[in-house]
């Protein structure tokens, strides 16, 4: 069996994934080699990214849960709720939310990847098993006299009361299947799987059923029953202090009110005539060739001397103004809208010539 693994190792040249424990990662950090050596030894391996691509039924099989990260309490409750019915379900490379999110009394304690020896009665090893890599400690935070440890980090560890190892077990119950939870996971790499009794306890942890759902949590599952307002996600302290910086800015401002005194009007240093202002405006817009905006300049413009003649107000809409301008004149309405509310024109020879019937039309010679 391990002659097989080295080779399945060596053949792996071509790195699909780089996610670490993935089972399409033939990398140092992958698990390619540990899935296609279950399928060389008969497990059908079913691959679930996600819980939205969980299977209905996991009656009898193994799941492999790769990583907490993205589970939150209620994805981890839905997980739990649809391996009821497993055989085994087995969570690798746990992270500090383990015991929240599968309601679990475990806690996360990083330690040596130096070999370890099992120091347990446990089906899953044998007389003389060593495993290396396997690094995190599980550590029980409450006594529980049903749970199996094993793989402490020390062979005296639990001398003084502690209850922990790199792999912790707990009997299935009426519901909920027998469950492992390990640290493990560097184990079992391409890198490492060779090593000392690392594949024997994989395939012993894994192999036990005829199928087995490795399931990668999403992204998508940590989103399941997270907060959906930005005040449930906002810390509780930031309402309070905002609201008192709040007053501190109003305080800051009436007091440097009050020392600057009252606003002293002074003459500006040059005077601009109005005609300057709108020679050098028609400039720009001649220089970008923005007909359209200079266009729509003269519309408003006019527009707002209409109103103002006809004494409507300056609130009142364009549609109302044209239909004054057209009785007032006598001037085809259809014409007076297309020159004041039309379309702007596109080019200088049709800005010309619409730029003249405004002229005209405020002449009173409409065209």
């Amino acid at each position: 069996m391990l002659a097989a693994l080295a080779l399945i190792v060596l053949s792996l040249l071509n790195v699909s994934t780089e996610t670490p424990y993935d089972p399409e990662n033939s990398g140092p950090n992958g698990w390619q080699a540990l899935h296609e050596v279950l399928e060389d030894q008969g497990v059908s391996v079913e691959v679930v990214r996600g819980l939205n691509e969980f299977p209905s039924s996991v009656d009898g099989a193994t799941v492999l849960v790769v990583g907490t990260t993205n589970l939150s309490p209620e994805s981890g409750k839905d997980l739990l709720q649809q391996t009821a019915a497993a055989d085994k379900m087995v969570v690798l490379s746990p992270a500090s939310n383990i015991g929240s999110v599968l309601d679990l009394p475990l806690r996360i304690s990083s330690g040596s990847t130096a070999p370890r020896e099992p120091v347990c009665n446990s089906p899953i090893f044998r007389d003389g098993d060593t495993i290396s890599e396997a690094g995190d400690t599980l550590i029980l935070t409450t006594r529980v006299p049903e749970a199996t440890t094993c793989l402490p980090p020390s062979a005296g560890f639990e001398a003084g009361g502690a209850q922990g190892g790199s792999l912790v077990s707990f009997p299935a119950s009426d519901t909920s299947p027998e469950l492992w939870v390990g640290g493990v996971a560097n184990a079992f790499t391409n890198a490492s799987v060779t090593q000392d009794a690392n594949a024997a306890l994989a395939l012993r942890l894994l192999g036990r059923t005829d199928t087995l759902y490795w399931y990668i949590p999403t992204s998508a599952d940590l989103a399941l029953g997270n907060p959906q307002t930005l005040g449930d996600v906002l810390p509780v302290w930031l309402a309070p202090t905002a609201a008192m910086l709040g007053v501190t800015a109003l305080a800051a401002m009436f007091i440097r009110g009050r020392r600057l005194g009252p606003i002293v009007t002074e003459p500006l240093p040059v005077t601009i005539k109005s005609m300057e202002l709108v020679d050098a405006r028609a400039r720009l817009y001649e220089r970008g060739d923005a007909n359209a905006h200079a266009y729509r300049a003269l519309q408003l413009a006019a527009l707002a001397r209409w109103a103002k003649l006809l004494g409507l107000g300056r609130g009142a809409p364009p549609e109302s103004i044209v239909a004054e301008i057209s009785s007032y004149t006598g001037a085809n309405e259809a014409h007076v809208a297309s020159l004041l509310v039309g379309k702007p024109v596109s080019d200088d020879k049709s800005f010309v010539q619409a730029a003249r019937d405004l002229h005209a039309l405020e002449e009173g010679t409409p065209r």
